[in-house]
């Protein structure tokens, strides 16, 4: 049987390497994903030119920010990782991505 395990983590940086490191480890893994929240994408696509922000006191006032600013914002956003594996590797998994730093682990069959 098929299992489908989630945990939220801290940032992608840390979801990523626990898929990763699961997919290398554990057997009868299929397949492994990242959900990245809305504003992560949104930061990544803002990341190609030149971002203004307006304040809001003057609006002849701008302050230009680069994609590294903005980048480093959404970082700080929970990032979901989504397992897909065997009904016997479930336990595995889930202890994986718990010493990996995930949170709110539960699966789903």
């Amino acid at each position: 049987m098929i299992s489908r395990v989630i945990a939220e983590f801290e940032s992608p940086e840390l979801a990523e390497t626990a898929v990763q490191r699961v997919r290398e480890s554990v057997e009868y893994v299929y397949s492994g994903n990242i959900m990245y929240p809305p504003e992560t994408v949104k930061g990544h696509f803002l990341s190609r030119g030149e971002n203004h922000a307006v304040l809001p006191v003057s609006y002849s006032n701008s302050i230009g920010t680069n994609g590294n600013t903005v980048g480093q914002v959404v970082r700080r956003k929970n990032t979901t990782a989504c397992v897909i594996c065997g009904s016997g590797a479930v336990e595995n998994v889930m202890a994986m991505m718990n010493a990996m730093g995930g949170m709110n682990i539960h699966s789903a069959v």
